[in-house]
Protein backbone atom coordinates (compact mmCIF):
# COMPACT_ATOMS: atom_id res chain seq x y z
CA UNK A 1 0.00 0.00 0.00
CA UNK A 2 1.53 3.51 -0.87
CA UNK A 3 1.87 6.88 0.98
CA UNK A 4 -0.11 9.31 -0.37
CA UNK A 5 1.51 13.30 -0.69
CA UNK A 6 -0.34 16.50 -0.85
CA UNK A 7 1.07 19.52 -2.32
CA UNK A 8 1.84 20.20 1.57
CA UNK A 9 4.43 17.50 2.19
CA UNK A 10 5.99 18.71 -1.02
CA UNK A 11 6.08 22.15 -0.28
CA UNK A 12 8.94 20.90 2.09
CA UNK A 13 11.07 20.51 -0.29
CA UNK A 14 12.55 22.99 -2.60
CA UNK A 15 11.53 21.57 -5.73
CA UNK A 16 9.81 18.38 -7.44
CA UNK A 17 12.95 17.53 -8.01
CA UNK A 18 14.56 17.05 -5.00
CA UNK A 19 11.14 15.71 -3.74
CA UNK A 20 10.82 12.70 -6.33
CA UNK A 21 15.12 12.24 -5.76
CA UNK A 22 13.89 11.42 -2.03
CA UNK A 23 11.74 8.93 -3.33
CA UNK A 24 13.42 5.76 -1.51
CA UNK A 25 13.16 7.85 2.27
CA UNK A 26 9.79 8.50 1.54
CA UNK A 27 9.12 4.83 0.33
CA UNK A 28 7.41 5.80 -3.28
CA UNK A 29 7.03 2.55 -5.63
CA UNK A 30 5.65 5.32 -8.46
CA UNK A 31 4.67 8.69 -9.64
CA UNK A 32 0.86 9.26 -10.42
CA UNK A 33 0.22 12.68 -12.08
CA UNK A 34 -3.64 13.27 -11.80
CA UNK A 35 -5.87 16.27 -11.95
CA UNK A 36 -5.13 16.45 -15.85
CA UNK A 37 -1.59 16.88 -15.59
CA UNK A 38 -0.98 18.32 -19.21
CA UNK A 39 -0.59 21.74 -18.95
CA UNK A 40 2.17 21.26 -16.23
CA UNK A 41 3.77 18.64 -18.37
CA UNK A 42 7.20 21.31 -18.92
CA UNK A 43 7.22 21.49 -15.17
CA UNK A 44 6.94 17.82 -14.81
CA UNK A 45 9.71 16.85 -17.21
CA UNK A 46 12.25 19.54 -15.37
CA UNK A 47 11.20 18.09 -12.50
CA UNK A 48 12.03 14.65 -12.92
CA UNK A 49 14.53 14.92 -15.83
CA UNK A 50 17.43 14.14 -13.06
CA UNK A 51 15.55 12.13 -10.27
CA UNK A 52 18.38 9.64 -9.37
CA UNK A 53 15.82 6.43 -8.70
CA UNK A 54 13.64 5.92 -11.53
CA UNK A 55 10.25 5.11 -10.38
CA UNK A 56 7.66 3.62 -12.98
CA UNK A 57 5.31 6.89 -13.84
CA UNK A 58 1.69 6.64 -14.21
CA UNK A 59 -0.81 9.39 -16.17
CA UNK A 60 -4.10 10.20 -15.83
CA UNK A 61 -5.79 12.63 -18.28
CA UNK A 62 -8.57 13.42 -20.41
CA UNK A 63 -6.18 12.36 -23.34
CA UNK A 64 -7.45 16.04 -24.60
CA UNK A 65 -3.84 17.06 -26.14
CA UNK A 66 -1.52 18.16 -28.61
CA UNK A 67 1.02 15.74 -30.87
CA UNK A 68 4.11 17.31 -29.31
CA UNK A 69 2.64 16.42 -25.92
CA UNK A 70 1.84 12.55 -26.63
CA UNK A 71 5.14 12.49 -27.94
CA UNK A 72 6.15 13.77 -24.26
CA UNK A 73 4.06 10.96 -22.68
CA UNK A 74 5.29 8.68 -24.41
CA UNK A 75 9.17 8.87 -23.46
CA UNK A 76 7.76 9.57 -19.68
CA UNK A 77 4.88 7.57 -18.45
CA UNK A 78 4.53 3.60 -18.08
CA UNK A 79 0.84 3.43 -17.64
CA UNK A 80 -1.64 6.30 -19.08
CA UNK A 81 -5.11 6.40 -17.67
CA UNK A 82 -7.57 7.68 -20.56
CA UNK A 83 -11.06 9.40 -19.36
CA UNK A 84 -12.51 8.67 -22.79
CA UNK A 85 -15.62 10.92 -22.13
CA UNK A 86 -17.45 11.61 -25.53
CA UNK A 87 -17.52 9.98 -29.20
CA UNK A 88 -20.10 12.07 -30.91
CA UNK A 89 -18.74 15.29 -31.88
CA UNK A 90 -22.13 17.40 -31.12
CA UNK A 91 -21.93 15.83 -27.46
CA UNK A 92 -18.09 16.88 -27.19
CA UNK A 93 -19.06 20.58 -28.28
CA UNK A 94 -21.70 21.07 -26.53
CA UNK A 95 -20.83 19.69 -23.42
CA UNK A 96 -17.08 19.10 -23.31
CA UNK A 97 -16.31 22.18 -25.26
CA UNK A 98 -13.77 20.12 -27.49
CA UNK A 99 -13.46 20.78 -30.79
CA UNK A 100 -12.50 16.76 -32.68
CA UNK A 101 -12.61 15.27 -29.52
CA UNK A 102 -12.97 11.67 -30.25
CA UNK A 103 -10.16 12.00 -33.09
CA UNK A 104 -7.57 13.76 -30.74
CA UNK A 105 -8.43 11.06 -28.09
CA UNK A 106 -8.07 8.06 -30.26
CA UNK A 107 -4.80 8.82 -31.83
CA UNK A 108 -3.28 9.79 -28.49
CA UNK A 109 -4.85 6.27 -27.02
CA UNK A 110 -2.86 4.60 -30.18
CA UNK A 111 0.07 6.49 -29.99
CA UNK A 112 0.22 5.70 -26.00
CA UNK A 113 -0.57 1.90 -26.26
CA UNK A 114 2.80 1.67 -28.43
CA UNK A 115 5.35 2.40 -25.64
CA UNK A 116 3.02 2.56 -22.60
CA UNK A 117 0.36 0.23 -20.99
CA UNK A 118 -3.12 1.71 -21.14
CA UNK A 119 -6.26 2.01 -19.36
CA UNK A 120 -9.68 3.87 -20.46
CA UNK A 121 -12.11 4.64 -18.55
CA UNK A 122 -15.15 5.99 -20.09
CA UNK A 123 -18.06 7.20 -18.38
CA UNK A 124 -22.11 6.27 -17.98
CA UNK A 125 -23.17 9.51 -18.92
CA UNK A 126 -27.12 9.97 -18.44
CA UNK A 127 -28.45 10.43 -22.03
CA UNK A 128 -24.71 9.83 -23.78
CA UNK A 129 -24.91 6.04 -23.58
CA UNK A 130 -25.84 5.24 -27.10
CA UNK A 131 -23.93 8.46 -29.22
CA UNK A 132 -20.73 7.88 -26.37
CA UNK A 133 -20.46 4.77 -24.55
CA UNK A 134 -21.32 2.46 -26.81
CA UNK A 135 -19.87 3.88 -29.48
CA UNK A 136 -16.69 4.37 -27.29
CA UNK A 137 -16.40 0.52 -26.65
CA UNK A 138 -17.60 -0.16 -30.48
CA UNK A 139 -14.26 1.44 -31.42
CA UNK A 140 -12.41 0.30 -28.74
CA UNK A 141 -13.43 -3.09 -29.78
CA UNK A 142 -12.64 -2.50 -33.19
CA UNK A 143 -8.95 -0.51 -32.55
CA UNK A 144 -7.56 -2.28 -29.28
CA UNK A 145 -5.96 -5.75 -28.44
CA UNK A 146 -7.15 -7.10 -25.25
CA UNK A 147 -8.17 -3.50 -23.86
CA UNK A 148 -7.99 -2.20 -20.37
CA UNK A 149 -11.29 -0.60 -19.74
CA UNK A 150 -12.93 0.52 -16.47
CA UNK A 151 -16.79 1.88 -16.57
CA UNK A 152 -17.59 4.77 -14.51
CA UNK A 153 -21.04 4.70 -13.47
CA UNK A 154 -21.15 7.54 -11.29
CA UNK A 155 -19.63 10.10 -13.01
CA UNK A 156 -22.31 12.04 -12.76
CA UNK A 157 -21.84 14.02 -9.79
CA UNK A 158 -18.51 15.75 -11.58
CA UNK A 159 -19.12 19.73 -11.45
CA UNK A 160 -18.11 19.87 -14.94
CA UNK A 161 -21.37 18.32 -15.78
CA UNK A 162 -23.92 19.72 -13.20
CA UNK A 163 -24.55 23.14 -15.41
CA UNK A 164 -26.52 19.99 -17.69
CA UNK A 165 -29.42 19.48 -16.28
CA UNK A 166 -29.95 16.42 -19.11
CA UNK A 167 -27.08 14.40 -17.02
CA UNK A 168 -27.29 15.76 -13.67
CA UNK A 169 -28.70 12.22 -12.68
CA UNK A 170 -27.59 8.80 -11.78
CA UNK A 171 -27.31 6.75 -15.16
CA UNK A 172 -30.04 3.48 -15.83
CA UNK A 173 -28.37 0.38 -17.07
Amino acid sequence: RGEKFSMKDIENYSSLKDFFSDSKKIKCKSIILSGEPVPNMQFIVESLIKVKTPLPIVIVTNGYYSRSTADIIEKLADVVIFDFIFHDPVCASYIGKAENYADVIKRNILLAKKHSDIIIRIPIIPGHIECDAKMILSWIKRSIELPNIELLKDYTNASELSEFAEVSRKPSI
